[in-house]
């Protein structure tokens, strides 16, 4: 019992914070915030007494001078209190971040967690930690642009919360339960988070857009899941695994198709004949067993228990079978019931219960349809048309959080449970959507002008390459390099969509077409043109710029330059020449639209351009220490190779 609790620390604490966080900003009488408000409000209340006619019309009479000045226990107050409760929230939310990350470093291994839903080993521990980390950051990047952007919503903190809590059950899962359960959390979150400024038609589209697709998507894995559970029973998916390793055997395959004699409705007369008969060449021939060891006195036929078992002699058979029981031939330490050398057709479940499975297609279309829900989920093509809307409609905050954190959490997920089921039902059908990501990847974007849609197209580019690894062990078997390559290449990824998302949230002045001299305050650069001539107003930020686009594009000296590399050489090892070719022609064709935003920036030169706003944050620091990271990794990359290495071995 110690020890249940012990583990289950940091999900207890996390939904602890919530809970003090949501009496902390809610409209309730106790809170500590509405206190402070309801203080100021009666602080800052002026009564104006009515003036009687004779005096009104001499406002010479002092007394009737009316004084609006606020008193100064309001003006200590008001300094003293939070002038910005929704990013006071924030703030909050990031010391909880840090403190979860803590928590799930140094919390014991358990091998399974809430009766086998939950699973919390190595590779879990290491992965959950970097996700709370790396969401710290995300905070901190949203952390002035809720100011600067009028942000008020005290929800946006808790929904962000409630997020990562589903990222977090998600990394951990260890059922199909567990998984649906996890994916929906995220998915509530995620919709009320895009619909919180009900003022803008474009964040309600995107609320009502992600909301009808995210069911869409539930609905296939909920059918895939009630497919499977159907079919096995089970939802376990370290059984579902053994399960297949056994049925996916050509062997087991002929089996289950009802060509061999494990079947007693039609067999059964020719075994007895044969065991009659007096030579034991008939027997094996009609087994199928390559064996002329046995003899027919030392045969044992066992039925049910109360049933006599069989009298055997020269022409007469005499049997007492029942419709669903298995005969068994045995003798001293050969069991018959072997028809190939290491497999055995049984499967032992919580009760010891002997499942005979015959081949269905309910189970691979079972598996397909949560494959499917989870490519969705990762925007890779042709699942991917419901995130440009999305993405677009979206607040930059979310859109970073939603482009970078579930795909870490069901990337996580593939590797570490899904993929072995996927690959022994399907093997190596992950291609398909490897490739033609690659290609709308690197088609599509030529066409956008708008960060935000330039942004999501790549991004499933990306994810084709982040498929790679999965295809290169469906189709060859070897998994250690491949995932030590998706891990780094991972790593490169999310580090410069953060950074990328912190230049994109940083307010930005457009000018007007009122006058050179009247400017337009964003939120952050719009479209590709926004940039131009960047170089002048801006030096600092087109260096970033530079630094990112490369790194995208994976060309030096950018450190994603060595994340494609990793993926290209896993990928030439596994003789995946195909493949290989269509990274080289998506890389190809996305660096003319990554190159362009440079291009834009210091060759194009207007009478006017926008400029980025003086802004003093955090943000700042993160840009900087980014895209310093990105520069030094290409020629300092041990560590990272060391811990890539780790999360494969791990994983």
């Amino acid at each position: 019992m110690t020890l249940d609790l012990i583990v289950w620390a940091p999900e207890a604490f996390v939904l602890l914070c919530l809970l003090v966080l949501l009496w902390y900003g809610s409209g309730t009488s106790v809170s500590p915030v509405i206190e402070g408000i309801y203080y100021l409000d009666t602080k800052n209340t002026v009564t104006i007494h009515p003036l009687s006619s004779a005096k009104a019309q001499s406002m010479e009479d002092s007394s009737n001078t009316i004084s609006y000045a606020p008193q100064t226990n309001f003006l200590d107050m008001r300094l003293a209190g939070p002038l910005h409760i929704s990013s006071h929230l924030n703030s909050w939310a990031i010391t909880v971040c840090l403190l979860m990350a803590l928590l799930v470093w140094y919390t014991p291994l358990q091998s399974l967690q809430a009766g086998g839903l939950f699973l919390r080993d190595l590779f879990v521990t290491e992965v959950l930690t970097f996700v709370w980390i790396f969401s710290i950051f995300c905070l901190l990047t949203s952390h002035s642009w809720q100011k600067s952007s009028g942000i008020i919503h005290l929800e946006y903190t808790y929904l962000v919360l409630f997020f990562l809590l589903g990222v977090h059950l998600l990394i951990m899962s260890a059922d199909l339960i567990s998984l649906y359960g996890s994916l929906e959390l995220q998915s509530f979150s995620v919709v009320v988070l895009c619909s919180l400024n009900y003022g803008s038609a474009y964040l309600i589209e995107a609320a009502m857009k992600y909301f009808l697709l995210s069911a869409f998507s539930s609905s296939l894995l909920l059918l895939g899941i009630g497919l499977i559970y159907w079919q096995t029973g089970l939802t376990r998916l370290s059984t579902l695994q053994e399960l297949l390793t056994y049925t996916t055997n050509s062997t087991n395959n002929d089996i289950l198709t009802g060509s061999t004699t494990m079947l007693l409705d039609t067999n059964t007369a020719e075994l007895l004949r044969a065991a009659a008969s007096s030579t034991a060449e008939n027997l094996t021939a009609v087994l199928g067993i390559s064996t002329t060891t046995l003899l027919l006195d030392e045969v044992l036929m066992l039925l049910h228990q109360d049933e006599v078992l069989m009298l055997l002699h020269q022409d007469e058979v005499l049997m007492l079978l029942h419709q669903d029981e298995v005969l068994m031939l045995l003798h001293q330490d050969e069991v018959l019931m072997l028809l190939h050398q290491d497999e055995v057709l049984m499967l032992l479940h919580q009760d010891e219960v002997l499942m005979l499975l015959h081949q269905d297609i309910s189970i691979w279309l079972g598996l397909w349809l949560i494959g499917l829900a989870l490519l969705w989920k990762l925007a890779l093509a042709p699942l991917h048309m419901w995130a440009a809307d999305v993405y677009m409609g979206a607040w930059s905050s979310v859109t970073l959080i939603v482009s970078t954190l579930p795909k870490i959490a069901v990337l996580c997920f593939w590797a570490h449970y899904f993929g072995p089921l996927w690959s022994a039902a399907f093997g190596s059908a992950i291609l398909f959507f490897s490739g033609m990501s690659l290609i709308i990847g690197g088609i599509l974007p030529l066409a956008q002008s708008m960060f935000k849609r330039l942004l999501l197209f790549s991004s499933v580019g990306h994810m084709g390459l982040l498929l790679m690894p999965f295809a290169l062990t469906s189709a060859s078997g070897g998994a250690g390099y491949a995932f030590s390559a998706l891990w780094a290449h991972l790593y490169f990824y999310v580090l410069t969509s953060l950074v990328v998302w912190a230049l994109i949230q940083w307010p930005f002045n457009r000018p007007s077409t009122l006058g050179y001299s009247t400017f337009y305050r964003l939120s952050g650069p719009q479209y590709i043109w926004d940039l131009v001539s960047l170089n002048r107003t801006s030096p600092a930020a087109l260096l970033a710029w530079a630094v990112l686009m490369l790194s995208l594009a994976g060309l030096p000296p950018a450190a994603g330059f060595l994340g494609k590399l990793f993926l290209f050489w896993a990928s030439l090892s596994s003789d995946q020449y195909l493949l290989v070719l269509l990274a080289l022609i998506s890389t190809l064709l996305s660096s003319v639209y990554y190159l362009r935003v440079l291009v834009v920036s210091f060759v194009y030169n207007k009478g006017y351009w926008g400029s980025y706003a003086p802004f003093y944050s955090i943000s700042a620091y993160i840009v900087v220490v980014g895209c310093t990271i990105l520069v030094l990794s290409l020629w300092y990359l041990a560590p990272l190779v060391i811990l890539s290495h780790l999360l494969a071995l791990a994983s």
